[in-house]
This record gives structure tokens, sequence and C-alpha cells, in this order.
């Protein structure tokens, strides 16, 4: 790498730890790691009752057009984007293996089914009569209801928001997921504090 790619990258270390610090200090994150989950009762001959905790519905759909930032391919500090970057660094050859073994550990968390993250099979959060993979089930969020409005995604968006007790199911599920994403970019934070000096020694 050249001086000017050397500082291109430093410049985008830099960004992607602060739009990071912003996720993880919000009050979206806070509310996450503070008191989420499902509550459920029941009563001898009522209906059983579904309370959800964490997160204001306001706060989950502010948070939404956030984590695109990490989750988009055309986005600059996305997860794909960055590990492209990482794999390109003049670094030694113990922290790229840290590295890309953080690239398997997103692919696998995005890719496998959303289910096996909250440990919740629940039948009306299915697609198309199938597990949705993490991604799917957030971009249902992102896209089928705030950015977009993918024809598709609001389909299945609006479905479950029609049903107030499988609403807060799926609203968890998005917050549990979120949560690891906030988690994993977070990994990368602690670890571009130290490419970053490295990369200026080069200078």
């Amino acid at each position: 790498m050249d001086k000017k790619q050397i500082e291109d990258t430093i410049e985008l270390l830099a960004l992607f730890d602060e739009k990071v610090t912003e996720l993880s200090e919000s009050s979206f994150a806070e509310a996450v790691f503070d008191n989420s989950g499902i509550d459920i009762s029941f009563e001898r001959g009522e209906q059983g009752m579904v309370k959800r905790r964490g997160p204001s519905d306001e706060s989950i759909r502010a948070w939404a057009p956030s984590i695109r930032l990490l989750l988009s391919r055309g986005d600059r500090i996305s997860f794909r984007r960055m590990h492209l970057v990482y794999a390109r660094l003049p670094i030694d050859t113990a922290t790229l293996k840290i590295l890309e073994e953080h690239r398997e550990d997103v692919e696998v968390f995005l890719n496998v089914p959303a289910s096996t993250h909250t440990d919740m099979h629940i039948e009306p959060l299915k697609i198309d009569g199938q597990e949705p993979s993490a991604l799917d089930f957030l971009e249902r969020f992102i896209y089928g209801d705030i950015m977009h409005l993918d024809k598709d995604k609001r389909k299945d968006f609006v479905n479950w928001k029609s049903n107030p007790l499988i609403f807060a199911f799926a609203q968890n599920r998005f917050c549990v997921l979120s949560a690891h994403i906030i988690n994993l970019a977070t990994e990368l934070v602690g670890l571009n504090d130290w490419i970053t000096r490295r990369l200026k020694e080069q200078l």
C-alpha cells in the first residue's frame, strides 16, 4: 500500500469506529443489553399474555436504518466492505488470521436461521414456509418498514405486525439479532485501534 492508500484506510477505520461507537451508545443498545426479552404469563381460564421488554417501538424504527450501514454491501463500512479492506492490509499474519476468523463469524451469523440465535422456532415468523436467515429476517424490518419499502419484504413485515402477539416475538428477535451485530462490530473496533497504530508506523 502506498502512503495515500494507508491514509485512506486509517480514515475508513476511524469512520467505522465512530459509527459503531454511536450505535453501541444509543438508547436502543442500552435498552437491548439492559433488560430486553419476552414475558409470558397465564391466568387460569384466560388466554396467555405476552409482554415485550426492551427498546420502544420508536427506538426500534430509529435503529433499523442505522444497522443497515453494517449489513448493506454498498455501504463503505459494511462488514463485507471492511473485510475486503482488512484482507489487503500490510500487517502481520496473526492479525490477518483473527480478521479472517471474524469474517467467517459474521458470515455464519448472517446466514444461519435466525431462530438459531434466539432458540425460538415460531411458525408465523417463517418466510415462504422456511426459517429465514438472520440477514433475511433483519431486512424485513429495514427494507419492509423503514427504507425502500420493498414489496415482498413489506408483505412479511405487515403480516407479522397485524398480529400483536406475533409481532412482539418478531420485535424481540430483531433486538436479539441486533445485539449480536453490535457485539460483532465492537470486536472490530478493538482491533482497529491496534491496526491503525501499525499503519501509522508505515507512513
